[in-house]
């Protein structure tokens, strides 16, 4: 049954040569084939291949929740510069022989009602909060 969900995670989008071998129609599976497995008990602290409504990312989940309704909504930004250093070891395990761009790091916290794909949260620009009023 769909329900809301709401995720925060640091979200990394791969680079070329992240995937570079991989079938391009199979991108999902194998970036999921990479990424070590977990206990769907977890609510936090874990990766996850996110597929939105134009790209596909791996994610850091931070914190996960399933029925809470607080509508639809999305929140991105930068990761400071402590951060970076913190996640980029992280992604390094999920890629080790590749180099991990610290400029495909967001964090998101987004709300959607899981019957379809989550709006692609990425591009600052992408939030209306922060355009000019």
């Amino acid at each position: 049954m769909s329900d809301y969900v709401r995720t925060k995670a640091v979200r990394y989008l791969p680079t070329e040569q992240n995937i570079a071998g991989m079938d391009p129609k199979d991108l999902y599976g194998e970036l999921e084939a990479l990424i070590p497995a977990r206990d769907y008990s977890q609510k936090s602290n874990y990766f996850e291949v996110t597929g939105t409504t134009e790209r596909i990312y791996v994610d850091y989940v931070l914190k996960y929740s399933y029925g809470e309704e607080c509508g639809d909504f999305g929140k991105v930004r930068k990761l400071t510069d402590r951060e970076t250093g913190k996640y980029v070891a992280i992604f390094k395990t999920v890629f080790p022989d590749t180099e991990v761009d610290i400029n495909n790091f967001r964090l998101v916290d987004y709300c959607y009602y899981n019957c379809c794909e989550p709006d692609d949260y990425f591009d600052e620009s992408s939030d209306p909060f922060y355009e000019e009023v």
